[in-house]
């Protein structure tokens, strides 16, 4: 080969590379597995530096019925259309298990629609997690007709991982909950406070909860009807920081009622977590009970099992 020939080809070989590098990725693997509970496909689409999964209806794919999903072996073909772009995959299912590799066909009318709304550039890895995720332009416009119009591209993916879409806000803004930050929106999809659950708590006596708090009750499994069980036990007047104080220490109906039936009655708040925290148990209590004539109050209950009383 000539010398300058030579150079020439090497050259060209790390410019097709380069290229090749700034375009990214655009071939993987994918996996399905049927889930006949409600018929859908749990979908894996890996590539390199990326995995994503999801559960989809089987006919939201061009080319792919439950009958080729279902079959003993069926060579398929089908496609999984966004306004990004066109995910193209190949491969066999076998008795609901298929898997298979794909390729990803970016659509240039998405970027230039995205370009109009903001987003000028975006990559060819960052349209393909975008068609993935079905961030299409509606998505984001619905968002910014509510005032999100400083989202970054990460934040539409999480919002759209998460729930976090116009109907969600429209439905916390006739809660009373307006200007909710993105992330804060994202952080209450996570631990499932829902317009169901706030519209539950404030039945409960409990509206107009800070959204950090909803989150704090959500972590901690703070519900509507504890909150009524609570009240009927006479406790009306529980704070929401006393909810979670409670939850974080065990402070449960059924615990109250074992007090009750011990002669127990109306024990503060307070009392209830210092007691939980310090160990004193409705069986316990009966031990003491049992060992003694005298009967002892919540304060010595309490000093008892700081002073290791067993």
């Amino acid at each position: 080969m000539n010398k300058r020939i030579g150079i020439f080809f090497i050259f060209g070989l790390l410019a097709g590379s380069v290229i090749l590098s700034a375009l990214g990725e655009t071939t993987g693997r994918w996996n399905a597995e049927y889930v006949p509970k409600d018929r859908t496909l749990q979908m894996q689409f890996q590539r390199s530096g990326s995995n994503n999964g999801f559960r989809i209806a089987i006919e939201a794919f061009h080319g792919l019925t439950l009958q080729m999903v279902l079959s003993e072996s069926e060579s398929v073909t089908f496609e999984l259309v966004r306004e990004a772009g066109t995910i193209r995959c190949t491969g066999t299912f076998q008795s609901g298990s298929g898997s298979g590799r794909f390729e990803f066909l970016p659509d240039n009318n998405y970027a230039t629609k995205m370009s109009g709304l903001g987003y000028k550039e975006i990559t060819p890895k960052k349209q393909y997690d975008l068609a993935i995720l079905d961030v299409n332009t509606k998505f984001v416009s619905d968002l910014r007709s509510l005032g999100y119009e400083e989202l970054t591209l990460d934040d539409l993916e999480a919002m759209k991982i998460h729930g976090a879409s116009a109907e969600y806000i429209r439905e916390l803004r006739t809660l009373g909950y307006k200007d909710v930050s993105s992330e804060r929106l994202v952080e209450m999809r996570i631990h499932g406070v829902t317009a169901e659950y706030i519209r539950k708590m404030k039945n409960a006596g409990f509206a107009d909860v800070p959204t950090g708090k909803l989150v704090e009750f959500r972590i901690h499994g703070v519900s509507a009807e504890g909150v009524l069980e609570f009240r009927n036990l006479g406790y009306v007047r529980l704070t929401p920081d006393k909810l979670v104080e409670f939850q974080i220490h065990g402070v449960t109906p059924e615990f109250v009622r074992d007090l009750k039936n011990l002669g127990y009655k109306d024990v503060s708040p307070g009392d209830l977590v210092a007691m939980r925290i310090h160990g004193v148990s409705p069986q316990w209590i009966k031990r003491v009970q049992d060992s003694r004539r005298a009967p002892v109050d919540v304060d010595q209950l309490i000093e008892m099992r700081i002073h290791g009383w067993e």
